[in-house]
């Protein structure tokens, strides 16, 4: 048994499909009516817009406001006063616009009386709206910035002229009378602040000095740190010296006890109580007094060597000097040793002795240094609490300090500001009017300005329109369009079939009948017109191969009903009246209908050949067109998709391309089941057939895709149902719910059987 996986299948060729999308060019081009008739409509509604609009009228003057007070120039080069016009002149353009401006303009020249406003109760809130003010020269740095552009609009060009100079006259008015107000307050704020500042900065100063005099801060160290902490460290260091000083004596005085204990000799336990560095020190200095002694011996020896060599008197002198230096050194050391290791009895008497008198005097240092050590605790315990005391001391100078020189702070900028106020209190502001108001020029509505907006509008509606519409259609119109969003070549358009149930009655060699499907008009009708499409099909098919034969080429569709086995049969046919041996695989396993069309029989086939229950030459057809021959799908098995999967098919397709020179297999749709998939990766490649429908370009598109996603070789589209009575011309066909009918009453072969009853009697 074959196995049943793909994973000897051969790798998939490289698609030729492109996933395309129209282009808005396209669309609009194709919809361009939508578009004029957007435009046209717009411009017609621009021009009655312009028509009932009501003219309106703008008049402008311009005002220069400057400073009357003495700091308008408080620094040099460029223009000096651009950095103040900055801090002023914005609340100005606020101010000139403000209700209360305004409404004393409307009183005071008595502005409801103007025709602008006859129907109107107050005009103050229609001036405001109409009235605008911004700097000269906007933001151009080098124009100047105390200059305010004032501008009104309105419905009479003499009113408008009567409105801004209102405004102006009411402006100049309020900062002639606000002003000097408002400095002469700001004075006499700033004084009290500055009396009262002064009184609370003497309080702070008294107390501060009150508190001085009771806590004086007389304890600090050089570098401004407590002096109590600075004496904690200090007897912290002793304390820690004396505990190692008393930890060292401990030890020697129990390593004398476990001696004692243990039995060792009294000389060693005299080394234990006797410091260690003291015997160190004598060998140490016995050592360096003998390096000393002989080093200068050694030099004079090499240097005799060198120059008189080893038998020379000289040479000989020195060296009984270095032994008889060595000699001496060891008699001292032995010495020094015998004072260690008497082992006569009164030298040990002495040597216990001097252990009893080493041993209590270290006991007397002990508690010497216990008693020193008590001491320092008390002692440092009363510089921790002076040491306490002083950080609160400390902390509340800090206060004290912090709080006079905010107080100070504070004082110096009132002042600063009270000599500043001081300074302009006389002063202010001033509006001088620099271009007087005009007589109102009208300014909309401007014609061009909406006939052309009135235009875009349309325009861009009918676009959105074109758009959307193209975005709902979901149907080809024309072949072209096919070639366009498919991205993939149209290789033939097959003319609208009539069909009919009557099939067509043929003899065979033999003279005996056979029914052959009426939709084969390449053989019974091979001067029709459907037959040249079929036949210009199989020319493009050549032209796609580049003459090759011995090429495998799979025929699906996106839906069924969209004439795949109608195409792949005349195409087989036209393909053998070439001269082509070509055999044609019924791959659709779910719906056979080759067979039938040819008038053969189904009783084995491909489901057969593929599970090895039948041989190639038990399968395969022959039928009354000469070079052509057909394998039947058989009896329809209970797992088609898994069977087409089988590495046997791929097999069966090699032994076909040596036998053939075309080898066409017909499959089912590609949405309706996944057995196309299954089979695209072993072909050469793939004809996509569609029937143009309603809503058949969804469809068209994801088989597109899924071909796409499988990588396969991609010879083109053929267009079915081209003609008056086609998709093209008026939508002849609804879409199918192809995936249901497709995969309904495909687990029973009764339907085979009958079809198969049905044949042999027609035979007899």
């Amino acid at each position: 048994m074959m196995n049943t996986t793909m994973d000897n299948a051969p790798a998939p060729l490289e698609t030729s499909v492109s996933v395309t999308s129209r282009n808005i060019l396209q669309i609009m081009l194709q919809h361009k009516w939508l578009i004029v008739l957007g435009a046209a409509l717009g411009l017609v509604g621009g021009i009655l817009v312009y028509a009932q609009k009501q003219p309106v009228y703008q008049s402008n003057a311009s005002i220069l406001v400057v400073k009357r007070s003495s700091d308008a120039l408080p620094v040099s080069g460029g223009d000096p006063r651009s950095s103040y016009f900055e801090d002023y002149v914005a609340t100005h353009l606020v101010l000139i616009k403000s209700p209360l401006v305004v409404s004393t303009a409307v009183e005071k020249k008595e502005l409801k009386k103007l025709k602008s406003f006859a129907n109107v109760s107050d005009p103050t809130g229609v001036i405001i709206g109409g009235l605008s003010a911004s700097r000269s020269g906007g933001k151009d740095d080098s124009a100047p910035k105390n200059i305010i552009e004032l501008s009104y609009r309105g419905i009479e060009p003499g009113d408008t002229k009567l409105v801004i100079s209102a405004v102006i006259a009411s402006y100049r008015e309020f900062l002639d009378a606000t002003y000097q107000n408002v400095s002469n307050n700001t004075v006499q704020l700033i004084t009290n602040a500055r009396d009262i500042l002064t009184k609370d900065l003497k309080q702070k100063e008294d107390a501060y000095r009150t508190f001085r005099a009771n806590n004086p801060l007389m304890w600090r160290g050089p570098d401004g740190t407590n002096i109590h902490l600075m004496r904690i460290k200090e007897l912290q260091q002793k304390q820690t010296g004396l505990d190692s000083r008393a930890e060292e004596i401990r030890q020697r005085i129990l390593a004398i006890q476990k001696a004692k204990i243990e039995g060792k000799s009294p000389t060693a336990i005299l080394s234990l109580a006797t410091r260690p560095f003291e015997r160190e020190a004598k060998e140490t200095a016995m050592e360096k007094e003998l390096e000393a002694t002989l080093f200068p011996l050694y030099l004079k020896e090499k240097a005799l060597l060198q120059d008189y060599g080893e038998d020379h008197p000289e040479v000989i002198r020195v060296r009984e000097q270095i032994f008889m230096t060595k000699n001496y050194f060891d008699k001292i050391d032995t010495i020094s040793k015998r004072q260690y290791d008497d082992s006569s009895e009164d030298a040990t008497k002495r040597i216990e002795k001097k252990i009893e008198a080493q041993v209590e005097m270290l006991k007397h240092e002990l508690a010497l240094l216990e008693s020193s050590n008590n001491a320092l605790v008390n002692v440092i315990e009363e510089e921790s609490r002076k040491a306490r005391n002083l950080e609160h001391i400390e902390f509340q100078d800090d206060s004290y300090r912090a709080d006079i020189a905010r107080t100070n702070r504070v004082l110096e900028q009132t002042l600063k500001r009270l000599e500043e106020i001081s300074l302009i209190k006389d002063g202010g502001f001033e509006a001088k009017v620099i271009t007087e108001p005009s007589i109102g020029y009208k300014v909309s509505p401007v014609m061009t300005q909406i006939v052309l907006s009135g235009l875009m509008l349309g325009l861009v509606a009918g676009m959105g329109l074109a758009y959307l519409l193209d975005m709902a259609d979901k149907s080809f119109r024309t072949p072209e369009e096919i070639r366009k969003r498919l991205g993939l070549p149209i290789v033939g358009h097959i003319p609208y079939l009539a069909h009919t149930n009557d099939p067509v009655e043929l003899l065979d060699d033999s003279g005996q009948p056979i029914q052959i499907d009426a939709s084969l008009c390449a053989l019974h009708r091979p001067n029709s017109m459907e037959a040249e499409a079929y036949r210009s099909v199989r020319t493009s098919l050549y032209f796609s191969t580049q003459g090759e034969r011995h090429k495998v080429i799979q025929v699906t569709s996106p839906n069924m009903s969209d004439g795949k086995s109608t195409l792949i049969a005349n195409l087989a046919i036209t393909i053998a009246q070439s001269g082509r041996r070509v055999v044609l695989i019924d791959a659709d396993l779910r719906r056979p209908r080759v067979h039938r069309m040819f008038g053969l029989s189904a009783k084995v086939g491909l489901a057969q050949l593929i599970t090895d229950v039948a041989e190639i030459p038990d399968v395969i057809q022959k039928t009354i067109i000469p070079n052509l021959s057909i394998l039947p799908a058989g009896p329809r098995p209970s797992n088609p998709a898994e069977l087409l999967t089988h590495q046997r098919l791929a097999e069966i397709l090699d032994v076909m391309r040596d036998q053939f020179d075309y080898v066409l297999v017909d499959t089912p749709p590609l949405l309706a089941v996944s057995d196309p998939c299954a089979v695209a990766p072993r072909v050469d490649g793939v004809i996509l057939t569609i029937r143009v429908s309603k809503n058949g370009r969804p469809s068209a598109e994801r088989a597109r895709d899924i071909l796409a996603g499988l990588k396969v070789h991609v010879f083109g589209v053929v267009v079915n149902g081209v003609g008056k009575q086609g998709a093209m011309s008026g939508y002849g066909y609804e879409h199918y719910e192809y995936t249901y009918s497709y995969t309904s009453d495909y687990t029973t072969t009764d339907n085979d059987e009958v079809q198969e009853t049905k044949l042999s009697s027609n035979r007899n």
